[in-house]
């Protein structure tokens, strides 16, 4: 769907209908930890180009002006040649930047994983409720089947009771499920940026649940190569590392070229130079104080890869049972609803026979539809999981 045609929904209704592919694309131009993301990553970007280039050539001028009226103007200009503590700068400023950019990565991968999740929520309270209204109208019907059969005296008042009983049944199922939704909606709409009014309503898409054979050893070594939350504290690292030798060799000379150019009193303008001037500047007490401290972040930086390279294997290897069960629950739902349908089938033909009671009927009806439910939920359950795996791999959703 267009942009413009999702504004348009949005303004000529309060219900608006969108895929799971506009879902996303929403969720991307609206959500604002995303945004803050963004800017965080252009600000880095921003920072290291004036960090690596302010300050290589420092131009300056003065002008001054005596009781006597005698008047100096002066221009200089620095241009260095190499200063340590500016080549730090730069590196702490670039490995910052290029961070940032897999931070981004990873909370955009972060927001379609979540906008893609309550997307399938969304389909999987919308199924139910469907159901659960199917439930409720069979409970429904049984029920006056019931009440003019009792009064005809073909039913018991325990018959009648149960008809009852099961129609109460249906419908607080009906309400829990329609409260499931309306948690389901809010979720989404908070996501893609949309007024609590909209009434967000998802569209169903053929999906096939993938059996292909897994390796857990494999998807772990492909989540530390390819994670940008690892990506981003490996390049974290190595710049504390670069701090710190950049700390060390802080006692290395600054190397500079200036030239100066004179005016007094409205003459011609002198030149002097180029001078160049090589500086050194030693801080006996702080020095080894900057050095110790840089190496102890560079150490911190270290176990902290280690600690996030351990998070993202706990995480994959997590998924990936999670997927795993998925997987069973699905196979097990999809076994249950092909039994369900012969158990209504059998059902049906008994109750036609005059062998079966119009509740014993209801209750292959009910199975049948709560196995049903099972079955789409079961679905959606394995897609999510799917889902969640790729992120904690590492891949682009």
């Amino acid at each position: 769907m267009s942009p413009f045609l999702l504004i348009f929904a949005l303004i000529s209704a309060d219900t608006l209908v969108i895929s799971i592919e506009d879902a996303v694309r929403m969720a991307l131009e609206a959500n604002p930890s995303l945004k803050s993301a963004e800017a965080q990553t252009t600000s880095s970007k921003l920072n290291f180009y004036e960090t690596a280039l302010s300050g290589i050539v420092t131009p300056t001028l003065t002008y001054t002006k005596e009781d006597t009226f005698a008047s100096t103007t002066s221009l200089g200009l620095d241009l260095t040649l190499f200063d340590i503590n500016r080549v730090a700068s730069a590196t702490s400023s670039w490995g910052s930047a290029r961070s940032q950019v897999y931070q981004l990565r990873e909370t955009r991968n972060s927001t379609v994983l979540s906008t893609q999740v309550a997307y399938l929520s969304l389909l999987a309270a919308q199924a139910d409720v469907e159901a659960k209204r199917r439930s409720l109208e069979r409970a429904e019907a049984n029920l006056r089947l019931i009440e003019k059969k009792f009064e005809l005296g073909a039913a018991t008042k325990l018959d009648l009771m149960r008809a009852k009983v099961q129609r109460g049944q249906a419908e607080l199922a009906l309400i829990t499920a329609e409260n499931t939704l309306a948690n389901a909606r809010a979720q989404l709409a908070v996501l893609l940026g949309l007024d609590p009014s909209i009434v967000v309503v998802a569209k169903d898409f053929d999906f096939t649940p993938d059996t292909a054979e897994l390796d857990l050893d494999s998807l772990i070594a492909a989540a530390l190569s390819h994670r940008p939350k690892v990506l981003a504290q490996r390049i974290n690292t190595s710049t504390a590392k670069a701090s710190f030798w950049m700390s060390a060799l802080s006692v290395l000379p600054r190397v500079s070229m200036s030239w100066n150019w004179m005016r007094q009193n409205g003459h011609d303008w002198t030149r002097e130079g180029p001078t160049k001037r090589t500086t050194l500047t030693l801080d006996l007490i702080g020095y080894p104080f900057r050095v110790a401290t840089a190496r102890q972040t560079a150490r911190s930086a270290e176990y902290a890869l280690k600690s996030v390279r351990i998070e993202v294997a706990k995480d994959v290897q997590a998924k990936y049972l999670e997927l795993m069960a998925a997987r069973r629950k699905f196979e097990l739902a999809q076994a249950t609803l092909e039994q369900a349908r012969m158990a209504y089938e059998l059902a049906s033909a008994q109750y036609e026979a005059g062998e079966l009671s119009v509740i014993e009927l209801f209750d292959a009806e009910s199975d049948l539809a709560d196995a049903e439910a099972q079955f789409e939920a079961a679905k959606y359950d394995v897609y999510k999981a799917i889902l969640n795996l790729k992120f904690a791999v590492g891949e682009d959703l």
